[in-house]
Formats: C-alpha cells, sequence, structure tokens
C-alpha cells in the first residue's frame, strides 16, 4: 500500500498535528494485513475497534429504520436549520468560554458569556429527517466537523441546542427527545412545545447533546404521555387514543384529560401527581363523556397516585386493574376531591374503585371530598369499592350521593370520618352497604339490599355514629330503605357505636327471623337514656312487624337496652321532603338539605342557596338534643366556627348525655377546622384532660377524649407521646376494633415522625392493613376471645 503521511489540512485553517512524527507512516483500509487488523489510523485511534462499534450502532438502529420511512434531508450550512419541526440550532464548542465574536447571533440567543458558539455560517451540520409515527418523529443528524483532539487543537466535538416549532408538535405539550440505540439514555430530555428558546440537548446525565468528530445520531421524539416522564410544563390531552408506556410524574404541574381520550396502561405506567390539578372531563357535561383509562391488552395496571393535588374527574370509566390490592385512584393528603359521572369497573378479588388516605395534611384547610353519580361494578372484589380513611392527626368530611355499588364485599368504607353524609345511593348484594369505623356521619336516602348470607346493611365500630333522623325540621338523615334476606343478616350491626333513628322514616327489613336482626350489637356503655327510636318501619319478608328483631345491648355483653319504637312509621310510608336548601361547599361542590315535608303527595318544593358561612340562632334550645340538633345542622353547613362554640357549651352543660359524647369527634373537626396551629391543638387538648378529669366514671366519655388527645398530640408534634398513646391503646384492646384503629393510627404518626411534620411521601392502605380480610381477622379474634 501507499504510505500516507501525517501532513493534514483542516477545513478552517492549518493545523499543526506536533504529536505525531512525522517519520510514521500510515496504511490504507481495515487491515494492516489480511487477517491483522488496522489499530491505528491517521489521529492515533483504533479504526478497527471504531468500526465494530459503528457497525453495532447501525444494527441497533435497523429495527427503528426499517420501521419508519425517510423524507427529506438538509445541509445546515447551505440551507439553514429552519426545516420540518425545527426553526433553528444552535452550535456550541464546548471547549471554549468567553464571547462569541458573531455578536448579534450571541445576543439573539440569550448568552453574554459562556461556550463558544459557532457562526451561522460556520455551522457544519447535515439534517435528516423521517416521515412521523402517529405523533412521534424521527430525525438524525450529523456534526459533520471531523478532526479529534490531539496536538494544541482541542477537536472538532460539538454540542448542539435546537430550537422546535411548536406548530408541528400536536395534541400534546410535553415531549421527550432521546437517542435511538444508546441503551445508555434513560430519560432523555424533555421541553414543552411551547418554550421559545432552544433546547439544551445536552442537559442530561447522558450527554445527550454531545457530539464527536464525525458522529451522527437518530432521534426520537415522543409525547411524554406516552413515553412516560416528568413534565415541565401543564399539559392537556383530549380527543386522542394513546398507550402509557411508562410513568408519568406531574412535577407540580396541572394535567387535563378532555372528552373523547381513550388511555392504555400497562403493569408500571400510571399517572403520578404531587401537587397541581388533575382535571378529567367537565364538571358541567352530565353523563359519559367518553374518556377512558384501561390497560394494554394481556396486562393490567395499578391504578393513578395522587398526592397533595385537587382531584377532579368527571364522566369518566376506569378498568384493567391488576388484581393486587389495587384501587382505580388513590388519593392521599388532596385538599380537594370531586369524582362524579364515573364507572369504575373492579371485579375480581383484590380491586376497588377509590382509595382515599388523609393523615398528614396538618396544616391544611379541611378537605373537600364529594364522590356523587358513579356507578362502581365489584362482583367478587374483597376489598371495598370506596374506601376514605383519616388518621393520626387528620380527620375528613366529605359527601357521597347517589352513587351506585353492585356485587362487592364492602360498598363505602369510612374510618376517621367526621361530617357530611352518605345519601342517596343504592347498595345491591354487598356483604357490609356502609362500614364506619370511628366515623360521625349523616345517612339518609339510600337503598341498601342483599341477598347474601351474613350480610349487614351498616356495620359502625369504634364509637361510631350513624345519624339516621332529623335534626329539628333539618332532614340530615333518616328515610333510608334496608333490605337483607340472607341468612344471618343484620340491618344494622354496632360494635360500641351508635345509631340515632328517632323520627328517621327508616324502614328496614329482613326475611329470616331466627338468625337475623333488624338492629344488633352494642352500644358503649353508658348513662341514661331514654333510647327513642319512632317513626321507623320494620318488616319481616316485607310485611311489617312490631317490635322489630332487635338484640342491642348497653356495652359488651351488658344488658339488653329498650328502646321505644312508637308510634310506628304509618304504612311504612315515607313522606316526601319540602323545601330544601343548596349549601355552597366551593369548587363548585353543593349540598342539599330537605326541610319539614309536604305531605305524602309531595307538591311543590322551594329552594333556597346559602353560603358556608350562614349563622343559625333558631337551635339554641335547652336541651341536650336540641343543642345537639343545632351543632348537626351547623357541621352540615360546615360552619365550624360556630359549630365549636355550641359544642363546648353542649359537652360543658350535659357531660353525661350521650349527644355530648357524640359531640366529641365533632368538637375535634371544627376546632382544626378554624385553628391549625399548634396552639389551636394544645388548647383543646387541656380540654379534653379537663373533661376527663371532671367525668372520671364515665367510661365511654374518657375513651372517647382520650383518643382525641392522642389526635391532638399529634397535630402538636408531640409524636413520640402519640405513639406511647396508640401503644396502650392497642395493648388493652388487642383483639377489638378500637385496638386495630389504634394499631392504624399508630402506623401513621410513626410516618410522620420520621418526616417530622412532612410526613413521608405516600402511605398505601396495604402499609396501614387495611384490608376487608384485616377487619374480619380481628373481629374473628374479638368473637373468641
Amino acid at each position: 500500500m501507499t504510505p500516507l503521511t501525517a501532513d493534514i489540512s483542516q477545513r478552517n485553517g492549518s493545523f499543526n498535528r506536533s504529536s505525531i512524527p512525522g517519520d510514521v507512516t500510515y496504511t490504507y483500509g481495515v487491515f494492516t494485513t489480511p487477517t491483522q487488523p488496522r489499530t491505528q489510523n491517521l489521529y492515533g485511534q483504533n479504526k478497527y475497534e471504531y468500526l465494530k462499534q459503528m457497525n453495532a450502532k447501525i444494527l441497533s438502529l435497523k429495527p427503528t429504520l426499517d420501521a419508519i420511512t425517510w423524507n427529506s434531508a438538509y445541509s445546515v450550512h447551505n440551507e439553514t436549520a429552519n426545516h420540518e419541526f425545527i426553526t433553528d440550532i444552535l452550535s456550541i464548542d464546548p471547549h471554549k468560554t468567553g464571547q462569541n465574536p458573531c455578536v448579534n447571533d450571541y445576543q439573539t440567543s440569550g448568552y453574554t458569556a459562556g461556550p463558544y458558539l459557532d457562526c451561522p455560517d460556520e455551522r457544519y451540520w447535515e439534517m435528516g429527517f423521517y416521515n412521523s409515527v402517529g405523533t412521534t418523529k424521527y430525525f438524525t443528524i450529523v456534526n459533520r466537523r471531523c478532526i479529534p483532539t490531539g496536538g494544541s487543537y482541542a477537536g472538532d466535538d460539538r454540542v448542539l441546542r435546537i430550537k422546535f416549532n411548536a406548530n408541528n408538535f400536536p395534541i400534546y405539550t410535553n415531549w421527550k427527545i432521546s437517542e435511538v440505540g444508546n441503551n445508555s439514555i434513560t430519560n432523555g430530555v424533555i421541553f414543552s412545545k411551547n418554550y421559545n428558546g432552544y433546547v439544551d440537548l445536552n442537559n442530561s446525565p447522558d450527554s445527550l447533546g454531545l457530539f464527536l468528530p464525525g458522529e451522527g445520531k437518530l432521534f426520537k421524539i415522543e409525547a411524554v404521555p406516552k413515553s412516560g416522564g416528568i413534565l415541565v410544563a401543564d399539559e392537556n390531552i383530549s380527543g386522542t387514543e394513546f398507550t402509557c408506556e411508562a410513568p408519568v410524574y406531574n412535577n407540580g404541574h396541572n394535567i387535563t384529560i378532555g372528552a373523547n381520550t381513550t388511555i392504555h396502561f400497562n403493569d408500571s405506567s400510571k399517572f403520578v401527581m404531587t401537587g397541581g390539578v388533575f382535571t378529567v372531563g367537565d364538571q358541567n357535561t352530565t353523563g359519559s363523556q367518553n374518556i377512558t383509562s384501561n390497560a394494554v391488552t394481556g396486562s393490567a395496571w395499578n391504578g393513578h397516585s395522587f398526592t397533595n393535588c385537587e382531584v377532579k374527574i368527571y364522566g369518566a370509566t376506569f378498568s384493567g386493574l391488576a388484581n393486587d390490592t389495587t384501587y382505580a385512584v388513590n388519593i392521599i393528603d388532596c385538599p380537594v376531591v370531586d369524582i362524579r359521572g364515573c364507572t369504575f369497573n373492579s371485579n375480581n378479588t383484590l380491586k376497588g374503585g377509590i382509595n382515599a388516605v388523609y393523615y398528614s395534611s396538618l396544616n391544611a384547610n379541611i378537605t373537600n371530598i364529594y364522590i356523587g353519580g358513579n356507578t362502581f361494578n365489584s362482583s367478587g372484589s374483597t376489598l371495598p369499592t370506596l374506601n376514605v380513611s383519616s388518621y393520626a392527626g387528620v380527620t375528613t368530611p366529605l359527601i357521597i350521593e347517589n352513587n351506585t355499588f353492585t356485587e362487592g364485599n364492602t360498598a363505602i368504607f369510612l374510618s376517621g370520618v367526621t361530617g357530611g353524609a352518605i345519601k342517596g345511593n343504592t347498595i345491591t348484594d354487598n356483604y357490609i352497604g356502609i362500614n364506619a369505623l370511628t366515623s360521625s356521619i349523616d345517612i339518609s336516602e339510600n337503598t341498601i339490599s342483599s341477598t347474601l348470607n351474613s350480610s349487614s346493611g351498616i356495620f359502625a365500630s369504634g364509637g361510631s355514629e350513624l345519624k339516621m333522623n332529623s335534626s329539628g325540621s333539618k332532614k340530615l338523615g333518616g328515610l333510608n330503605n334496608i333490605s337483607n334476606t340472607g341468612t344471618g343478616t343484620n340491618n344494622i350491626n354496632v360494635d360500641g357505636s351508635y345509631f340515632l333513628l328517632d323520627g328517621g322514616q327508616n324502614v328496614f327489613n329482613i326475611s329470616d327471623i331466627q338468625t337475623s336482626y333488624h338492629l344488633y350489637g352494642y352500644f358503649p356503655q353508658l348513662t341514661a337514656g331514654p333510647f327513642d327510636e319512632t317513626n321507623n318501619c320494620f318488616k319481616v319478608s316485607s310485611s311489617p312487624v312490631n317490635p322489630p328483631i332487635n338484640m342491642v345491648t348497653s356495652g359488651y355483653q351488658g344488658s339488653q337496652i329498650t328502646f321505644n319504637f312508637t308510634p310506628y312509621l304509618s304504612g311504612c310510608v315515607v313522606t316526601q321532603c319540602g323545601n330544601y336548601t343548596v349549601i355552597d361547599l366551593g369548587g363548585g361542590v353543593y349540598d342539599t338539605i330537605y326541610t319539614g315535608s309536604s305531605g305524602s303527595g309531595g307538591g311543590e318544593s322551594s329552594q333556597r342557596r346559602v353560603e358556608r358561612s350562614e349563622i343559625f340562632t333558631t337551635f339554641d334550645l335547652p336541651t341536650a338534643k336540641e343543642k345537639y340538633d343545632s351543632v348537626c345542622v351547623l357541621m352540615r353547613y360546615r360552619n365550624y366556627s360556630q359549630a365549636k362554640t355550641k359544642c363546648l357549651d353542649l359537652i360543658n352543660t350535659y357531660p353525661d348525655s350521650i349527644q355530648s359524647l357524640n359531640a366529641v369527634s365533632k368538637l375535634f373537626l371544627a376546632t382544626v377546622a378554624t385553628d391549625t396551629t399548634i396552639n389551636g391543638a394544645t388548647q383543646l387538648k387541656i380540654f379534653y384532660e379537663n373533661l376527663i378529669l371532671n367525668n372520671q366514671s364515665n367510661t365511654s366519655l374518657v375513651k372517647r377524649a382520650n383518643y382525641y388527645i392522642l389526635k391532638c398530640k399529634v397535630r402538636m408534634r408531640q409524636y413520640s407521646q402519640a405513639l406511647a398513646g396508640f401503644q396502650q391503646i392497642i395493648n388493652q384492646n388487642p383483639y377489638s376494633y378500637e385496638g386495630l384503629i389504634a394499631r392504624w393510627d399508630y402506623m401513621a404518626t410513626s410516618l410522620l415522625m420520621q418526616g417530622q411534620g412532612g410526613g413521608e411521601s405516600s402511605i398505601t392502605n396495604y402499609e396501614l392493613g387495611i384490608t376487608n380480610d384485616n377487619q374480619s381477622d380481628e373481629f374473628d379474634k374479638f368473637d373468641e376471645s
């Protein structure tokens, strides 16, 4: 072969390669002999090894190149960089700093000092474009500068920045550019199509924008909602169908999904929201909006995760969940939850619809949770279909209305919920219609029916209160129809909890009087009655009976309570409601409370709309029941300031009454809703301590106040003391629901202690042990004790 000397010239001027000996000769080709690879070229590089690597790279690109179609190519030096979806580039010499000699270009790009930028007429790049595949774009770019590092020359490696044309990026806002065939690049560079500057491709741990002399790269640009990644701007998606291949993290930005959108997820992909607002559909549109979240064919997904963000979902359908303690919507400490008109298909053993957990939002205003008009299909599931739980130093009100629950284990599960209402729901063939633990809730106008053996219409434990009657003229609860026609069933089963039925116009039905009860369980060991539960209807096999089949005792295994059921609901016919008031709860959420009745004939009704802060004085009456009625109305209006005042008045005036016992939890909510400071929690703790000191013989009141003292200690950041208190409850009640609830509070407080106030980023019901299986296990142990 003819020898080649080391005397060369660079394209832009002479180049001194003093490091290469002048008498060294090099040969052409890949082999120095027929069997000996050429390991050194003119610049001291291993040519044979480089060719191997280049061929391997081309082979790695082959599947992609086979699947895409070539479109066009341009020389940036001769034809500028304004082509297809690219409007301009910056070519940066990483070895030089200081003022760019191309002043105008430099100033236009927004730099005053830094890496050396080539002048436009010195940008030696080649650009090639392929036809888009759906919304995904492919292009190749080559650095035409080819001289490597050597001697005093730093080399022709360059860093590329690109300005994109937003008009060529449809539907999505967030896009990710990555290099095809480079397995070391995992995330690429994410940019907003609305960003007007140059996207820095080197702004990644993979140095995506660094080109070696003569190097070419094939790039792919795909929408982040499809590829996964971390958003850099708000995302708005509408009218499309796609597969989400990896988790999408909102990074504090909003995600909005509009009508006629279908998203398929796999076993690792979902939307993960921390902060921001997640909106699906239009709040003002009723019914389905053709918005679907489901699984890729042959796969399953694990539902969305929302933490400390606003969740607003309307008219959507969720299905295809993994059978692994999975919920379609997982909510953690979200201040606003508004879910309406959706369908949740969670048919299988370990699937559910909505799971909302609150435990670390100690400094936030009270949560606004509204779940209305949804359909939950849960045949075969052992998980609660809809779960809302509050732990540690948090409690939360909610509105759950006009939903349909079919064939699940537990339709609605509440823990640590105080205030609001469950109303107008239809619950069919669940083992438990409503399961309330340490919760105080209004229950009205629900139809709960089950043909399953051992079913319960409503189960309440841990000091819960089921308000199923009116407060004065305000129909906060009542008008429910509960039927359990299997064997061993209960319309209402209380475990250390209360039901309030007096004047409630509820209709109860059982079929098997040998093993079933209309009312069953035990109240906390308490004080004097009277226990009036008038104006309700009790049926056996759909025929009215009196007295009802009941076995409710004062305390566990205590004496049976004698209720006053007369008069019964005449003809078992519920009178229709009359006038009603619409309460604005904020954020487009409203609550409706009926007043009085219009008689069985119905007739005209009138509406009055008020704000939450409206002041009531009509219930300032002397008896404990009337004072408590006032409290209950104020709680529904979320007039927490006045509710707090009236709770204090009631408890101080009638500490031995059942109404005062029920007011303890309402006082906690009313206080923390109006004062989130440590001082506010301290003052409430002192009140509970004095209440215990002055009523030591009232066991139920002492236990209830002590529990809320521990919740106050959590809010005061006295985590160690709170943990010790919860542990004591666990030790004293190892096989009861009180111990189980304290265990969950203990675990939530432990997470807060780890984060010292801010808490961990997430908590799951799996971590807290919240499944129906766990509840059943604990209850079985209790029965055996």
